[in-house]
């Protein structure tokens, strides 16, 4: 399973049971174990704490990798200039 943001919808009938599925998905090991499906970087795993180094090493988010890899700037992107850059 991939995603982007993880939300429980203001009126919900079973909310108790959408924080835990929410605070399940978020756990660590959970998160480790998913990275065998796919190399997308985990939230929750930094280190070779939870996961085997091999495998973090492989990982979009491994610490090698963090240093050469440019953060997006939301604000920058949603502005004039950001905007002039799409259209390029």
């Amino acid at each position: 399973m991939e995603y982007n943001c993880l939300a429980v919808p203001r009126d919900t009938a079973n909310k108790g049971n959408a924080m835990r599925l929410i605070n399940e998905l978020l756990e660590p090991k959970g998160e480790a174990e998913r990275t065998t499906e796919h190399v997308t970087a985990p939230l929750n795993v930094t280190d070779g704490e939870v996961m085997d180094p091999e495998r973090l090493a492989a990982l979009t988010a491994a610490p090698a990798y963090m240093a050469i890899q440019m953060p997006a700037n939301a604000a920058w992107w949603a502005s004039g200039r950001g905007e002039a850059a799409e259209r390029r």
